[in-house]
């Protein structure tokens, strides 16, 4: 424990401390130690304790209200697990922090509390300054949310679907200009809902004449424009293949890569991802256990070893 860096735990709370492996006895043994412990409701407050998965903490935090297309229309769930990614996001981004930290000499070790709920939460921005002032922000009736034409999604004349994001008044300038519809212009911004109705039906007028793909490829860059793709179409789309996301080779499945590209990249190494339970073994017999207290544990249960 004395050369560890990081430790990170993932258990409901109090599970570290009948294990005896919890922030303070470790940092007997390593005071700089960072530990950080991810759960979904976090250490503290009345649903500490409760089990839950992402679906638990997408409801708690508000994010499936918002999913509903109207304020009478069920919530819808996600396609991907929103906040079991972002905790874990936070998790290493804290991690990273604190080691920063550690090494400028402003801090020695600490102990970070991560619930992905109060991620997914934090993620409310857009609606929590009404929401925290009095107002209650119902889905379909916000700028994001639907509640004007020229941030939706609209359906084409082959039953696909683009989305149409144009808040900023040139972006909706140029898409009207593009469509033939220059009679639209002025009428971004409005607050008046009829007018609002009227436009959303022109628009759906507009994109049902003609199938997806020709507004994807007659409406330039400047039109806020794009497709609603398939996890398939998405994996494949010639954007995120000239930006090396998607990772094909010939000794690994395919996969999604880490989303960040840097001028500085390390040297060439052989080396892979440490595949599940791969280094517990090593780990534990650094720690001290037996080969008898690893074979009790294989048979608990209780270890996994690659």
């Amino acid at each position: 424990m004395e050369g560890v860096d990081v430790v990170i735990e993932q258990f409901r709370p109090g599970v570290v401390d009948r294990l005896g492996v919890d922030y303070e006895t470790l940092r007997e043994h390593n005071d700089d130690l960072i530990y950080c412990s991810l759960s979904g409701y976090g250490q503290t407050g009345p649903y500490a304790d409760r089990a839950g998965h992402d679906l638990n903490y997408a409801g708690l935090a508000g994010l499936l209200d918002m999913t509903r297309e109207d304020p009478d229309a069920p919530p819808q769930v996600p396609g991907y697990q929103i906040a079991d990614l972002a905790g874990g996001l936070f998790a290493a981004f804290s991690i990273v922090g604190a080691l920063a930290s550690r090494e400028l000499g402003n801090t020695s070790g600490e102990y970070v509390d991560v619930a992905m709920s109060d991620v997914l939460l934090s993620f409310s921005q857009s609606v929590a300054h009404s929401a925290l002032t009095g107002g209650n922000p119902r889905p379909g009736e916000t700028q994001l949310t639907g509640a004007v034409p020229w941030y939706d999604i609209y359906e084409c004349a082959d039953g696909r679907y683009v989305t149409l994001a144009a808040l900023e008044p040139g972006f909706w300038a140029a898409f009207c200009e593009q469509v033939g519809r220059e009679d639209l212009i002025a009428e971004h911004g409005t607050e008046d809902p009829a007018v609002r109705e009227a436009l959303g039906n022109e628009l759906d007028a507009v994109f049902a004449s003609q199938p997806r793909e020709h507004w994807l490829a007659t409406l330039d860059d400047d039109t806020t424009i794009g497709p609603v793709n398939t996890p398939a179409e998405a994996v494949r789309h010639p954007q995120f293949e000239a930006r090396s996301i998607v990772r094909r080779s010939e000794d690994a499945p395919p996969r999604v890569g880490f989303p960040a590209t840097s001028t500085a990249h390390p040297d060439e190494t052989d080396e892979r991802v440490p595949g599940h339970g791969q280094h517990t073994e090593t780990v534990l017999r650094e720690a001290g256990l037996s080969d008898a207290d690893l074979d009790a544990l294989r048979e608990a249960d209780a270890i996994y070893c690659g």
